[in-house]
């Protein structure tokens, strides 16, 4: 909150001219992390050339393998 409060004067200014087009991507590695085998999940948005969102997230938990799953539903 402290930053916030710091950044109340900041903005984004936008030229009217230009259009402004709202884009966004994810990604995820399905293989994970060598040592605790969680995937990695990514995304970002932009607004005009302005990039308003960026987020990375590990899964808190580990994936099953198909087999696996099926092995365990069985």
């Amino acid at each position: 909150m402290r930053y916030l409060k710091g950044t109340i004067e900041y903005g984004l200014r936008y030229d009217a001219d230009h259009e402004i087009k709202l884009q966004g991507y994810k990604d995820a590695d399905g293989v994970g992390n060598v040592t605790d085998q969680k995937s990695t999940s990514e995304c970002c948005f932009s607004l005009g050339s302005t990039m308003i969102l960026w987020l990375s997230r590990k899964q808190s938990s580990v994936g099953l393998g198909t087999a696996e799953a099926e092995n365990i539903a069985a």
